[in-house]
């Protein structure tokens, strides 16, 4: 371990020289540096240690259904539940009817505010903890997918030609007719960029706090409506009519990494941290492990259809939208994704179905959009019982909502398929240790095998190699003579360009046209262009 930290600090030659060679300045800013360090160390571990002392006072545990052993969870019905909760979450739980559905749903990354998009052209926005508008209006357009930006103040519309963005009142501020026929809108905050894919399957990513454009590739794979962004490190998933999840990031112009997932086209997807869900027309849904991109888990679905949307809760909850139906599994995504889910919860709509689906933050309630309006499930267990007031909070000021949060923004070149969570920095790659204590071999994104397929040069024949020796031992030995007159010349005091001409008569004469050519049986100027193009 010594040997490996020792050469992790001799990699810059900058420290290694203020070191062993430098002047005091150059030790003085050393110095400095180690102290800088040792002092943000202390600071690193007394907040450590004062988070380990008050998480003694997080008495809040997420609390699932308990149920008897002759009796399954899945048996009981939303109006059991909604009979035993307590009036707060009763309030919570509603159903819309509403004329312009199906509907899309999005949550703000608080929990507080919701906003729906009916696909005839409704947009509403409204508080969910007081059931306050904010507005509701219609577009007069296909509305194809909403998704809120940094907080309530901004909402993304994916309409039937471009994408627009409204305020909360409902005006319109901006078009971005760059955008055009766009299908899916995610948003990934610690970089303040959202993404967009299409009817041309091109994704693009746009910073929102600067309006520029900072990539836009083509997937070169037909319209794309499968797509979802991994909180953990900002990667994009998209998932294709031809059964591939690409992930992708703005740094690179081709897919990091290609995923055979389904034999039909890719339906729906969700991400919970090192774990990806996915669903296909082939009648199974899966589960794979983003480490080592591994397929985990496969069942087959009952119904006539696929999952038309996943969605999975803050505890890793996994719900999935089969018709008019919904069900909730509990231990897909625990010790290591191997268990066979058991299914924790269901709910059958009558007369409707499902298109999207959506766990809100911090509570324990999963919102459907049907196409008949918006309704409320209670899920309990789905979100987690202690926040961070520092974080996303549902229950903040007016005044904290108006804190600027770009000076927080991430670089987007920081993005990466390596297991690294967003702000973190670890100048060691070789290894990833699993969530169980494994050792994970890191999957290259691309570049290794890139090498590995080019072409090595050929090596030269033993003819060619015999003329190249040749010529290096000629060339040796003319120039070690060229040296050797132009000391003997300095000795005598001949001037500079005087000496030049001299050697350069001893060394070479003059051909029939008029050019200067090297004495000699080796031409070094026709056997340099010989071995230039065997090469």
């Amino acid at each position: 371990m010594e040997s490996k930290s020792k050469g992790l600090e001799l990699r810059d030659a900058r420290v290694f020289h203020a070191r062993n060679f430098g002047g005091k300045a150059e030790k003085a800013r050393l110095v400095a540096a180690k102290r800088n360090i040792k002092h943000y160390k202390k600071l690193q571990q007394t907040a450590q240690s004062e988070a380990e002392a008050t998480s003694i006072l997080l008495h809040n545990e997420p609390g699932y259904i308990q149920v008897d052993d002759d009796r399954k969870s899945s048996t009981i019905s939303q109006e059991e539940i909604l009979a035993s909760v307590d009036i707060g979450t009763k309030k919570k739980v509603f159903s819309l009817k509403l004329p312009h559905g199906p509907y899309h749903i999005d949550y703000t990354r608080d929990g507080r505010y919701m906003c729906i998009g009916g696909e005839k052209g409704q947009l509403s926005m409204f508080d969910v903890i007081d059931m306050k508008p904010f507005f509701d209006i219609s577009v007069k357009q296909t509305v194809r997918d909403v998704q809120f930006l940094d907080n309530h103040e901004m909402v993304a519309v994916a309409q039937k030609k471009y994408v627009h963005i409204y305020d909360n009142t409902g005006l319109e501020v901006y078009c971005l007719r760059d955008l055009g026929l766009t299908y899916q809108l995610e948003y990934m905050a610690p970089f303040w960029l959202m993404v967009s894919i299409g009817e041309f399957g091109e994704l693009s990513w746009q910073d929102v706090s600067s309006g520029e454009v900072v990539a836009r590739y083509k997937t070169h794979k037909g319209p794309c409506k499968v797509m979802r962004h991994n909180p953990n490190n900002g990667v994009i998933h998209l998932g294709h009519n031809n059964g591939t999840v690409t992930l992708w990031t703005p740094n690179e112009g081709r897919p990091s990494v290609e995923m055979l997932v389904h034999k039909g086209p890719v339906v729906s997807m969700a991400i919970h941290n090192n774990y990806m869900a996915t669903s296909g027309f082939d009648g199974f849904w899966s589960t794979w492990d983003l480490r080592n991109y591994k397929q985990v888990l496969q069942r087959q679905f009952v119904g006539r259809m696929p999952p038309s949307a996943m969605a999975v809760s803050q505890t890793g909850i996994l719900g999935m939208a089969l018709g008019g139906r919904i069900e909730y599994f509990k231990d897909v995504f625990r010790q290591g994704g191997g268990l066979i889910p058991s299914l924790y919860l269901k709910h059958q709509f009558t007369s409707e179905d499902v298109l999207d689906l959506h766990f809100q933050y911090y509570e324990d309630i999963c919102a459907a959009g049907t196409s008949s309006g918006v309704s409320t499930l209670i899920v309990p267990g789905s979100g987690i019982a202690n926040f961070d007031a520092y974080e996303p909070n549902p229950y903040e000021s007016s005044s904290k909502r108006q804190v600027q949060r770009v000076l927080d923004k991430i670089p987007h070149d920081t993005i990466t398929t390596k297991n690294i969570e967003i702000g973190s920095y670890n100048r060691n790659y070789t290894a990833v240790s699993a969530d169980d204590g494994e050792t994970v071999k890191p999957v290259d994104s691309g570049g290794e095998i890139l090498k590995k397929k080019r072409k090595k040069p050929k090596e030269l024949k033993a003819t060619t190699a015999k003329k190249v020796a040749q010529y290096e031992r000629t060339f040796q030995r003319r120039q070690q003579a060229a040296k050797d007159r132009l000391l003997n010349l300095k000795k005598k005091k001949v001037k500079g360009t005087e000496a030049k001409e001299r050697i350069m008569d001893a060394l070479t004469f003059e051909d029939s046209t008029g050019q200067r050519r090297v004495r000699g049986s080796v031409r070094g100027a026709a056997l340099s262009r010989f071995i230039e193009k065997k090469r």
